[in-house]
């Protein structure tokens, strides 16, 4: 079977294998652009007549597609330039090993030119990618929302759409009346207080939490899902923004696995939430919303001529259910010029 060759050093490949002055048609493309190729893939289909039986091109090396030149439909003779591979670039890794040709590159990982990626629309920390192929996502995740013409809506957790704190901080007669307090808060008939486990790598054990949704939570991300394509985005640690996703959205169907933590990110500061890591190319931050109580955390300007991800901000009241002193956990950056009991929103002490 003709396979793509290249008799060149800068990798364009021609279709070969047949007798000079022979045409042939290209049924389609199956690959496109910034895809990696190992050697022997069908990268084409073609036929020599009409309605003749397809045939295959066959990559005869690994690398990555740089460019085609021919479109699907196209008539083109024997050594005409069909497209052009280069070598693998290493855009995207797991644990210091390239995703697509299996190199070692954790000194690339180190180099500090690389960001946590996305599985599909789920951040990895052990993902990592360059800053050309988190453009590419982008490009991707941006041409999929204006197709569905809806906006992103990146959500903060703690005293945003929930207070959480640690068991041990609350005295045992709190405990005790747990689930009757949750039934009596309910706006819906479904509690809205939890006790869920969360996985401490230090530990090796899951540990308690106690979550007290904000009223009318449930409402809001399922009316908020009409219009938007939701994200988490949280402070907090991967273990407890999984954990409490599971509460708001036991189906899954809502966030789809969209959740950024400060485990994803290991370069950003806690203080600091940065939109580009949605989103890397700022042109298409207009596409975001944030919703956070904490708008300290989104107030940092990147170099001129960028935006600042403050501009992006629906700065919502802080969110307050437990009392003072019982142990707020993953909201670790402080807030200045806030009462501990949000004015607006809050719920009364139990």
């Amino acid at each position: 079977m003709p396979s793509a060759k290249s008799s060149k050093p800068t990798n364009t490949l021609t279709l070969s294998g047949l007798a000079d002055n022979t045409q042939a048609t290209i049924a389609r493309w199956l690959i496109r652009p910034g895809d990696f190729v190992h050697e022997g893939k069908t990268l084409a289909r073609y036929h020599l007549e009409a309605g003749g039986k397809e045939l295959t091109i066959c990559a005869h090396q690994s690398g990555v597609v740089h460019r085609i030149f021919v479109k699907n439909g196209d008539t083109v003779l024997a050594g005409q330039a069909l497209c052009e591979l280069r070598e693998c670039a290493h855009d995207e890794s797991i644990s210091g090993i390239c995703a697509n040709c299996g190199a070692d590159v954790a000194a690339l990982e180190k180099s500090g030119n690389r960001t946590a990626g996305m599985f599909g629309s789920t951040a990895c920390p052990l993902f990592r990618i360059s800053a050309g192929s988190a453009r590419r996502q982008q490009d991707d995740r941006v041409a999929a929302l204006l197709r569905a013409r809806r906006l992103a809506l990146v959500l903060d957790l703690d005293h945003t759409l929930v207070h959480t704190i640690l068991p041990r901080a609350v005295p045992p007669r709190v405990l005790g009346r747990m689930a009757a307090m949750s039934a009596s808060l309910s706006r819906d008939g479904r509690p809205d207080i939890f006790e869920v486990g969360v996985w401490d790598d230090r530990r090796r054990d899951h540990v308690p939490h106690i979550t007290k949704f904000r009223p009318w939570v449930r409402s809001f991300i399922a009316s908020a899902a009409e219009r938007f394509e939701l994200y988490i985005y949280t402070a907090g640690n991967r273990p407890y923004a999984a954990a409490v996703a599971s509460l708001l959205d036991p189906t899954g169907i809502l966030f789809r696995g969209r959740i950024v933590s400060r485990d994803d990110y290991p370069d950003v500061p806690t203080a600091h939430k940065k939109l580009d890591v949605l989103f890397p190319a700022d042109q298409h931050w207009a596409l975001a919303l944030v919703l956070d109580d904490n708008a300290e955390t989104w107030d940092h300007p990147a170099e001129p001529p960028r935006r600042n991800p403050r501009d992006n901000l629906i700065h919502c009241p802080r969110y307050h259910f437990w009392p003072p002193g019982w142990g707020d956990t993953h909201n670790p950056v402080p807030e200045t010029g806030l009462e501990e009991m949000g004015p607006a929103g809050a719920t009364p002490h139990p």
